[in-house]
């Protein structure tokens, strides 16, 4: 897996812009207003960003059609990790549940 920092399309700019407009998604103001379905998926060993944060925030969001998956020793990148097919395939059953959901 290719580091993050060695990634030239992760910029200073685009990193500090995530960290400072993170903490504010979980504040009630923008919590309420997040009511579509929701797939969040997060590795647990991500050293990039929290996925305490990210528990905290499918919790905190409006949403009623929210779905949280975590993948044990998968990190930042889940969709080209360890679990990679399983994350894969998560995503394409939840899309397919809910676009049969709205036919």
């Amino acid at each position: 897996m290719t580091s993050i920092v060695s990634n030239d399309q992760c910029t200073d700019a685009i990193v500090g812009d995530m960290l400072a407009g993170g903490p504010t998604l979980l504040e009630a103001e923008n919590t309420a207003k997040l009511t579509l379905p929701i797939l969040l998926c997060h590795g647990d060993k991500d050293i990039v960003t929290s996925h305490l944060a990210s528990r905290r925030f499918i919790d905190a969001i409006a949403s009623k059609d929210k779905t949280y998956k975590e993948y044990p020793g998968s990190y930042h990148e889940i969709h080209n990790d360890l679990d990679r097919a399983q994350v894969i395939k998560d995503c394409i059953d939840w899309l397919s549940a809910h676009a049969k959901a709205k036919l």
